[in-house]
């Protein structure tokens, strides 16, 4: 319940109705404390309300139209820039990265700014009364000088909202933005791993598929579909802890799961009935698209198809491309000296196993590389960025066996060497890079690794 609790607020926060909507509520509850404070200063102290306003009921409601009149065209054209600016991200970089626009605060908040000072201004215009018979008038002064200063404030969100959108459709702006929110994440996921009610368990149950092959498991069916966001530990230990030997959570963060897909595979020896089998189910939040949350392959798959569109004929932009490079060569080199948290758990309580399908180093090294390497294979100088980033990560890399992923990326750009894809000229040029780099990685090396 926690996780789907979470999943809502996260799409919540990334709409762009939620801020806008608390600024109305904002407007109406300021407005209704403003008038009932302005209904006692002008009975205690007629000077102060001279003082803060000297004109007539007319032009108090004059000025309060002007400012609604004003605010509601300003509205209409910040909504319209920001559907042509979402358009265009769409269409130069990618899809993937509209979640990031739409979230973005400062549009939020020019938006609800508007949108409450318009609300604001018709509440207190609604209250202004000329002097008939024995009802004297009333022109909230206090409520009238707030609104004034509400336009002014407004008046420089538009500048600043013009600003704000053209530096967030710089292509740097947003791939930085993906960047830090991936390495945001990932320092929260490496090497914490999971939590709540779950212990380290050294991986001695084998591979993941041996427990397919067992005798007759019991498999956990997805009633919804959608891409699994995240696994709620707390709600998963709770509903089967020592209920059954192992679990095996077959579905990995970002993947997609049908109806009626699987979600886990539980070992044969399991005492849950159908009841607890649908409490279990809700540990696992599935949604219509992916997040950043607990899924960094996402953020490299944002980078990555932003890297895509600019090489593709249509965009033509292969600094963009070396942009990403450079961003995803930091993130895994940011990456690659950190433990990976073990696959597999333990419940404090029950003891129960559970087996969880994570992103391995290689799985990072191949999201992040293999689809730019196969579209810049015509591209001299994209490949050329390509292997001084893998370079960069070789002389990186801990000693041990994660060369081994970083030596497929160059066994890759090899191949196009061979297969004369580049000039003479620009072959002779490429082919020592790629020995440089292949050099750095035996030096990091494992020999079991030299060997194979």
């Amino acid at each position: 319940m926690r996780a789907r609790l979470q999943n809502r607020w996260e799409n919540i926060q990334a709409s762009l109705w939620f801020i806008p909507t608390m600024f109305v509520v904002a407007a109406l509850v300021l407005s209704s404390v403003l008038l009932e404070v302005d209904a006692v200063v002008q009975v205690r102290a007629s000077g102060l309300v001279r003082w803060l306003v000297s004109g007539t009921a007319d032009a108090a409601r004059g000025v309060l139209a002007v400012i609604a009149g004003s605010l509601i065209t300003a509205i209409s054209i910040a909504f319209s820039i920001t559907i042509v600016a979402i358009q265009q991200t769409s269409a130069q970089f990618s899809p993937r990265v509209l979640r990031t626009f739409t979230a973005d605060r400062g549009n939020q908040l020019v938006l609800g700014a508007y949108m409450g000072t318009f609300i604001y201004a018709l509440l207190v215009m609604r209250q202004i009364r000329d002097s008939i018979d024995d009802a004297s008038s009333f022109v909230p002064a206090l409520s009238l000088t707030t609104a004034l200063i509400f336009a002014l404030i407004c008046l420089g969100l538009l500048i600043y909202f013009i600003h704000h959108i053209s530096q967030l459709l710089q292509v740097s702006v947003i791939i930085d933005h993906v960047h830090r929110e991936l390495i945001q994440e990932l320092d929260q996921l490496y090497p914490t791993g999971m939590d709540k009610g779950l212990i380290d368990a050294e991986p001695v149950m084998g591979h993941p598929e041996q427990f397919i092959h067992e005798a007759q498991p019991r498999y956990l069916h997805s009633t919804r579909e959608g891409f699994l966001r995240s696994v709620d530990d707390h709600t998963l230990v709770k509903g089967s802890d020592g209920a059954a030997t192992w679990i095996l959570i077959q579905t990995q963060v970002g993947d997609y799961v049908p109806y009626h897909g699987v979600l886990a595979i539980i070992a044969p020896d399991a005492t849950l009935d159908e009841n607890q089998l649908d409490q279990l189910r809700e540990a696992f939040v599935l949604d219509i698209d992916r997040t950043i949350h607990q899924d960094p392959l996402f953020g490299i798959r944002q980078l990555v198809d932003i890297a895509l569109k600019a090489l593709s004929p249509a965009i033509n932009d292969p600094t963009t491309a070396e942009y990403c490079l450079s961003h995803l060569g930091d993130t895994l080199g940011r990456l690659c000296r950190r433990p990976f948290p073990s696959n597999e758990r333990i419940g404090v309580r029950g003891g129960t196993r559970y087996i969880f399908s994570r992103p391995t180093w290689e799985q990072f090294v191949e999201a992040a590389f293999a689809q730019i390497r196969r579209q810049a294979a015509d591209n001299f100088h994209v490949t050329t960025y390509l292997v001084r980033v893998l370079q960069e990560l070789a002389h990186c890399l801990p000693p041990g066996e994660r060369g081994a992923a970083i030596q497929r990326e160059l066994d890759g750009i090899r191949y196009v060497l061979d297969r004369g894809q580049f000039s003479p000229v620009d072959t002779a040029t490429l082919r020592p890079l790629v020995e440089e780099a292949e050099a750095a990685l035996r030096r990091t090396a494992t020999p079991a690794v030299l060997q194979a």
